[in-house]
């Protein structure tokens, strides 16, 4: 599947929102599993309920019954808001599926179309009070860029902020439009977002 033109989401108040507006606009998704590598199970499904206290999604069959296996793991693709996960089932039967809130999404970035998303760990150089920093990269585009802070230096980080950054050749100084104020989580670790313009 091609993933270019997507990127990474994983602050859980814009994960929540962004699948109960899925919900209340009734979207046809398509979910599937992958057997082997010529196997796969595909089915219409519509999300019937997205309880956040549980943080679980409730999917129904749009046309006939589920036939998944509990034991594989299930893919999500909304094309209406192109969207992308994998999760494994929690609850599995004919008529519900029922999957945990994904800690971590693809959308299709609709704002900033060039923008690469790193899979693999990219590091950037940012000189802020004659202090140098390295930080990883979380995306990179030619408008701008947003890394990883830890806890002990995000309060080194203010909206407005000017740095200077060194990316492989690419050099420059950027503006800080955007600080993360939510903990960003996954299963390995926990940080801040910090977001910045090319000037």
């Amino acid at each position: 599947m091609n993933t270019s033109g997507m990127i990474w989401v994983e602050r859980s108040d814009k994960i929540n929102n962004h699948f109960t507006k899925l919900t209340r606009k009734k979207t046809k998704v398509t979910l599937w599993q992958n057997i082997n590598d010529i196997h796969r199970i595909k089915k219409q499904a519509i999300i019937k309920r997205v309880d956040l206290k549980k943080s679980e999604m409730i999917f129904l069959p749009k046309n006939g019954l589920f036939d998944f296996s509990s034991q594989l793991p299930i893919y999500f693709l909304s094309k209406k808001k192109i969207t992308i996960f994998k999760k494994d089932i929690f609850f599995n039967s004919t008529l519900n599926l029922v999957v945990k809130i994904p800690e971590k999404i693809m959308l299709l970035n609709k704002r900033d179309q060039d923008r690469k998303v790193f899979l693999e760990k990219e590091m950037v150089e940012l000189m802020l009070e004659d202090t140098l920093f390295k930080s990883e990269l979380m995306d990179f585009s030619t408008g701008g860029f947003a890394f990883k802070s830890s806890f002990h230096n995000i309060i080194r980080f203010q909206k407005g902020q000017v740095l200077d950054y060194c990316f492989g050749e690419q050099a420059g100084k950027v503006k800080v439009v955007d600080v993360t104020t939510e903990i960003a989580e996954n299963l390995r670790e926990k940080y801040f977002r910090v977001g910045v313009k090319k000037i």
